[in-house]
């Protein structure tokens, strides 16, 4: 059990090793997703406002796809295709 209680408010020191002296972040990849898993831990927005921006982000990504694809499409001489979903 911890001996000091965190207080809302406070600074703390966080160390840089883990348990038995062993490195916290192998590569890049893990160093990252501590720092996305700070922002989401410690953000204040409420769920149906964060799935508003997933649903956002996902949608702006899906058509950045869509966009680069017809542009590859159209250097490349091939006929647009388009798909319908049902």
């Amino acid at each position: 059990m911890r001996k000091v209680q965190f207080q809302t408010g406070e600074y703390y020191h966080i160390y840089n090793r883990g348990v038995d002296k062993r490195e916290v972040f192998i590569d890049e990849k893990d160093y990252v997703r501590f720092l996305i898993g700070m922002k989401e831990f410690n953000n204040k927005s409420t769920d149906s406002e964060r799935d508003y921006y997933k649903r956002k982000m996902i949608k702006t990504k899906q058509e950045a796809q869509e966009e680069a694809q017809e542009e590859t499409q159209l250097s490349l001489g091939y006929p647009r295709l388009s798909c319908v979903s049902s």
